[in-house]
């Protein structure tokens, strides 16, 4: 499965690209809204792993903006979030019309979490 990995901070995304390379996942691994969509233009990707902490846009602009192309609608989406606590809106718009499948709040997910939220992510997604 392709994964696009948007993550800013080079530690956590090495461990990440790691884990889901070594689950079978290809991944293309990028530090900001504009590369992700430039990365996404060049291979749809089958599931994005999103962090919320971005350069520039927060993650939930970058969303809104990437689901606003139809050809990236079906993408379903794994947001990884500091904490619980963040204010994430609706939930429902959040499945619905952005393609959430999976909310992780990084302290309290492992590895092998991350890498079963993918692979449940990309079955859902996939047509």
């Amino acid at each position: 499965m392709k994964v696009l990995l948007v993550e800013p901070d080079t530690i956590l995304a090495k461990t990440y690209t790691t884990a889901l390379e070594t689950a079978g996942h290809h991944v293309v691994r990028v530090v900001s809204a504009q590369t992700a969509v430039r990365a996404a233009d060049t291979s749809t990707p089958d599931v994005i792993v999103l962090s919320l902490g971005i350069a520039r846009h927060n993650g939930a602009e970058f969303l809104y903006e990437f689901k606003s192309y139809p050809e990236w609608q079906p993408v379903p989406v794994v947001l990884l979030v500091p904490r619980l606590a963040f204010d994430l809106g609706d939930p429902v718009a959040l499945r619905d019309q952005l393609g959430v499948q999976a909310v992780l709040v990084r302290s309290q997910t492992t590895l092998v979490q991350l890498c079963d939220a993918v692979l449940a992510a990309g079955e859902q997604g996939a047509p």
